[in-house]
């Protein structure tokens, strides 16, 4: 749900094609809800596949979002279910906002689901920003 309050902690497509572009890096969709239009747009700018499957409910099959969680290298996402179900399933995921939420405790990561890292630009709070340092961490995981 998309509101005036929610939709700064949120970004674009584009803001992650940076992502897509890493050598080595396979990119596979858990976000639910109608994000095909989006999707084909990016792999057209990219020319990367992200994988995804037509006939996997995300948005209604909690189980199935939470299995694919769990085989992959890791996540990352925005504000959304996908981060909590993907910490949940024990999957190292980071999670890009402006800042900290109460709920990290004055911490870089949730207390209650410690799988959970907080990637937030501390002198910008700007969402891309964020993403950039995100998308430099995963970089340098792949590099080693």
């Amino acid at each position: 749900m998309i509101s005036p309050t929610r939709s700064s902690s949120y970004t674009l497509m584009e803001d992650w094609d940076e992502l897509l572009l890493l050598p080595d890096v396979a990119v596979i969709n858990l976000q639910y809800g109608l994000c095909e239009d989006e999707l084909l747009a990016a792999e057209e700018r990219t020319g990367k596949t992200i994988i995804r499957w037509q006939d996997t409910d995300l948005q209604n099959d909690m189980e199935v979002v939470a299995a694919l969680s769990q085989v992959l290298h890791g996540a990352c996402s925005v504000g959304t279910a996908v981060a909590q179900i993907a910490g949940a399933a024990g999957q190292t995921t980071r999670l890009v906002c402006k800042k900290p939420a109460w709920t990290a405790i004055g911490t870089h990561q949730f207390q209650f689901c410690p799988d959970i890292h907080l990637v937030f630009d501390e002198k910008s709070n700007d969402m891309q920003d964020a993403v950039a340092k995100c998308i430099a961490q995963i970089a340098a995981l792949t590099i080693n």
